[in-house]
């Protein structure tokens, strides 16, 4: 449920908002969303329900929504907000919104147990110079950056002497030094306001590493993450953030990370240089990035490893050749993986991009088998190889659809049952051993399809 503020003519009366919150009382949901307040009116008689806050906008109104929210915190009963346990802030795509670690280390302040914040489409800013004023580090669960821009200050005047000064300031260590722990680090999409010189389609690699060793340098925090995802990164972003977070003491104990394979040797530096602590890696592939098979090396701790493929189906003619590639990379990589691994999955992502008509034989609404006719490497080869495998207890297939809006979700939910049939059939000995799990999870927004939430989930019977 979220209760927004709008114009003063379209607010609900204060009697239907008891009504609603007299029915949540009940315990129909297990959390509430507040994006504002309406003036004079306060929830504090309700606040265990409000345990997570979204504040979303426009760019033209974001500023008054958070300048809202800021005076509600401030002056309302501290009892209000005493069960907040997550923020999200929000703009939109295209408009991103403008924060600072000041802005931030305020919410932070006055959110006594929050424990996760969520940065979508926003723009973190240097805090301005001058005196800032003195906090106390917050215990954090998840920091959570997706479509995040970070102002990253460079100068790089003599960067090319013997003594080249680089004098360089950045929002994402502000931001860090937040917090006097902190578990997950989720970050996806994330830019930065580069210098000039870092902007070039080919930047000196030398010039990237000084900047983020100097800006490593400055982290005060010596907290260690259990959990970090590093994804969808243009390459200079992830050379530059897997270079940062290397020579920071907080990766040092690291259990889980998800980061994709580009075919670029600075990703398999990265995993190589954190494989002795890993426990649990997944990794995205695709063929485009010049893959034929990933392999994952120098993890002695590994026991659950997870790759993902995505297919996306523009039309009846390129999805074929297309399926066969990335289902062949995400086969031939199961089968190099480690040996230490107990639990492996296979995740393949199909983006129904157009609906096309099918062959005069098959129902128009039920299109082609994503895995059939799958032969480099067959299915049996998989089957033959993993059941032999000591200490592989469980292989998990999951099969995540975003369809197109023409078709209907029980439709494509029946496909998706008839390819764990086809999958049994193909793979008898792990699926005699009881080694065989299927999640099934559709996704109606295609335009979203990156976004790591798996959408709605369906049980296999």
């Amino acid at each position: 449920m979220a209760l927004s503020r709008t114009s003063r003519r379209g607010h609900l009366p204060r009697e239907l908002k008891d009504m609603i919150f007299n029915h949540l009382d009940k315990e129909t949901f297990a959390t509430c969303t507040l994006l504002a307040r309406e003036g004079g009116w306060h929830v504090s008689a309700r606040s265990h329900l409000f345990k997570q806050i979204v504040i979303f906008d426009r760019l033209k109104n974001f500023t008054h929504n958070l300048s809202t929210f800021r005076d509600f915190i401030s002056s309302a009963p501290t009892n209000t907000v005493e069960n907040t346990k997550d923020l999200t802030i929000c703009g939109e795509d295209g408009s991103d919104c403008e924060l600072t670690p000041l802005d931030i280390q305020f919410l932070l302040s006055k959110l006594p147990v929050l424990r996760t914040l969520w940065l979508k489409h926003v723009w973190l800013k240097i805090s301005p110079a001058g005196p800032q004023p003195s906090h106390s580090r917050k215990a954090f669960f998840a920091l959570h950056l997706h479509h995040v821009y970070l102002d990253l200050q460079a100068d790089l005047h003599g960067v090319h002497g013997p003594e080249a000064l680089v004098l360089t300031q950045c929002s994402f260590v502000d931001l860090l030094d937040l917090f006097s722990s902190l578990k997950t680090l989720d970050l996806q999409n994330v830019e930065f306001t580069w210098h000039s010189a870092l902007e070039d389609e080919n930047p000196h690699l030398n010039l990237i590493h000084r900047v983020a060793h100097e800006e490593g340098k400055k982290l005060r925090s010596s907290y260690a993450l259990e959990n970090l995802s590093l994804m969808r990164s243009t390459p200079n972003v992830f050379i530059f953030l897997s270079e940062f977070l290397r020579i920071t003491p907080i990766l040092h104990n690291l259990h889980r990370l998800e980061t994709q394979a580009d075919g670029e040797l600075y990703y398999d530096r990265f995993v190589e240089h954190l494989g002795p602590r890993l426990q649990h890696l997944q990794i995205t592939l695709h063929t485009a990035n010049g893959l034929s098979n990933y392999q994952v090396t120098n993890c002695p701790r590994l026991s659950s490893l997870q790759f993902t493929t995505l297919v996306l189906c523009d039309d009846q003619a390129r999805v074929t050749l297309a399926r066969h590639r990335e289902i062949a990379l995400l086969l031939n990589s199961a089968l190099k993986a480690p040996t230490t691994v107990v639990s492996l999955t296979l995740e393949i992502r199909v983006i129904q991009r157009f609906f096309w008509p099918t062959p005069e034989d098959e129902d128009p609404n039920e299109p082609a088998s994503i895995l059939s006719d799958i032969a480099t490497p067959s299915l049996n080869e998989v089957d033959s190889a993993l059941s032999q495998r000591h200490r592989l207890r469980k292989l998990t297939i999951v099969l995540e659809e975003v369809m197109h809006p023409d078709r209907s979700e029980p439709v494509v939910l029946a496909r998706l049952h008839r390819e764990t049939e086809l999958l049994k059939h193909k793979l008898p000995l792990l699926d005699a051993k009881g080694m065989l799990a299927f999640q099934l999870h559709i996704r109606q927004d295609f335009a979203s399809y990156t976004s790591t939430n798996s959408g709605r989930a369906f049980p296999v019977g």
